[in-house]
């Protein structure tokens, strides 16, 4: 079973290899070539390139058989040990569903982790989650990682992607991000005062540290 931690900013784009995968067949072949902007919102300080719904709203997974990509649920007449286990409907498998940024699910057998600060600061965010699928499912973990400078400064040129903030943080971020464009203001964070909005973006509160926080079941913008 397959899981694709989809960290932003690390290449959507590896959608195109799954879906090919699954769909195509000695007789069919999908056109990669797609106009990713087409599920889009803009507006002044967004503009998403949403390369994976562009291509699953063309090559929808109910017509083109690319749930393949998922394990059926176990029958119940069945007994043979080769049957795929059941999907839990809790269980985040990356592909069911979408391609979003949902966390990996940390080992809660892990005492030394559970008893930790960090861990009893962040367990109300952690609540929905049943299991490791490292440690609890069995299953396998694709992810990509990149330079955490290029991945923020990408984030930024990509409508100030910040996966994880509530809108009350995300309205916080892009009213500090205008604020530069003010010289007697500026975006003010800790004291520094910035008047350059990918600088104010970088050391905003909650972006820094994205990949980390998702291996350990936290949202990639730390709200």
């Amino acid at each position: 079973r397959l899981r694709w931690l989809h960290m932003p900013k690390t290449g959507t784009s590896f959608i195109s290899t799954l879906w090919s995968y699954a769909t195509s067949n000695s007789d069919r072949y999908i056109d990669l070539s797609i106009n990713s902007f087409v599920c889009s919102n803009f507006d002044e300080n967004t503009a998403y390139n949403m390369y994976d719904f562009a291509l699953m709203k063309r090559y929808p997974w109910e017509i083109y058989g690319a749930p393949i990509m998922i394990p059926p649920k176990k029958s119940k007449s069945s007994s043979s040990a080769s049957s795929p286990s059941p999907v839990q409907e809790d269980m985040h498998l990356g592909l069911v569903g979408g391609t979003q940024h949902t966390p990996l699910a940390p080992n809660f057998k892990d005492q030394q982790y559970t008893s930790s600060r960090h861990y009893q600061k962040i367990r109300p965010k952690l609540q929905n989650y049943r299991g490791s699928e490292l440690f609890d499912r069995n299953v396998t973990v694709a992810a990509f990682f990149r330079q955490p400078e290029e991945r923020i400064v990408s984030a930024f040129y990509d409508g100030r992607h910040s996966s994880g903030f509530p809108n009350k943080i995300r309205e916080e971020l892009v009213r500090s991000m205008s604020a530069t464009k003010t010289k007697s203001r500026g975006c003010v964070i800790d004291g520094r005062v910035y008047h350059n909005s990918l600088m104010c973006f970088a050391r905003f509160p909650g972006i820094a540290g994205c990949m980390s926080r998702m291996l350990t079941g936290e949202t990639c913008a730390d709200g």
